[in-house]
């Protein structure tokens, strides 16, 4: 494991009780350029057409050096950019400004909180259900929730408290609107339950699956906890089914998911 950051020489780190070490410095090229990536990807702001070089190329020439700056782009900004005409220059803006609404959960995910996937991204916002009440979420309001755990509730309230972090998601907000979550009570045979998928269903896809268990009343979750209700098991699976069975979660099948289902 190198001692310094191979692309701006700053001295790595790894926190304590982590796993991965990280370039101390937010400001580094590279992680400027993962952070964009990251923001505009499909999970995200979903905008089409920006790509690896283009982000490299929008750090590299300061047009973009936080999220805000993306939106504020003009298509003259696009010319000074390998490959760019005026019709793709036009065409990339008018994207770019076709996503300034975006649902809470998104939103959250986009702005790479350490440990926030989109599954626990999307139950933090069914939970606080506008960004105003998530960026005042206290460490005991964040475990209280399946899935989160000591790690990622620090991880999540470093963030949000993080000085440099909420000026820039103010300068974010100019831009973009946040749309709030409706928070129906949950109805339904698998109302009070979390589910955890692991592995490859052969009858539906994954996504399939966790929209069939929302729609039913159900929770998604990422990890596995005593919180867990069911955790369903497909081909391949990983570590989860054996801590599931370790703690004493019921581990279901597809065909007993299944059956559970229909």
């Amino acid at each position: 494991m190198p001692t310094h950051c191979p692309r701006c020489c700053s001295p790595v780190k790894r926190k304590e009780g982590e796993v991965a070490n990280v370039c101390s410095n937010r400001d580094c090229f590279a992680q400027q350029v993962a952070r964009l990536l990251h923001f505009v990807g499909r999970a995200a702001f979903d905008i089409r057409g920006l790509g690896d070089r283009i982000a490299e190329q929008l750090v590299q020439k300061g047009l973009v050096s936080e999220y805000a700056d993306l939106f504020a782009l003009a298509p003259d900004d696009l010319l000074a950019l390998e490959g760019f005409a005026d019709l793709s220059a036009h065409k990339l803006v008018k994207e770019i400004q076709a996503h300034r609404e975006i649902a809470l959960d998104r939103f959250i995910y986009a702005l790479g909180i350490r440990h926030v996937g989109e599954e626990t991204a999307a139950d933090l916002a069914r939970t606080f259900g506008s960004w105003e009440a998530f960026q005042h979420a206290t460490r005991e309001a964040l475990l209280a929730r399946e899935g989160v755990g000591d790690v990622m509730a620090a991880a999540i309230v470093d963030f949000l408290r993080d000085d440099l972090h909420r000026e820039e998601i103010a300068r974010l907000l100019q831009y973009v609107t946040v749309k709030d979550v409706l928070r129906a009570r949950q109805s339904g045979p698998f109302a009070d339950t979390a589910w955890v998928l692991t592995g490859t269903l052969s009858s539906l896809t994954r996504e399939e699956a966790k929209e069939k268990i929302r729609a039913l009343g159900g929770d998604i979750s990422e990890t596995v906890s005593k919180k867990t209700s069911y955790v369903v098991v497909g081909e391949q699976p990983g570590s989860k089914a054996d801590k599931a069975r370790k703690i004493g979660v019921t581990v279901l099948d597809e065909q007993a998911f299944l059956k559970k289902l229909f």
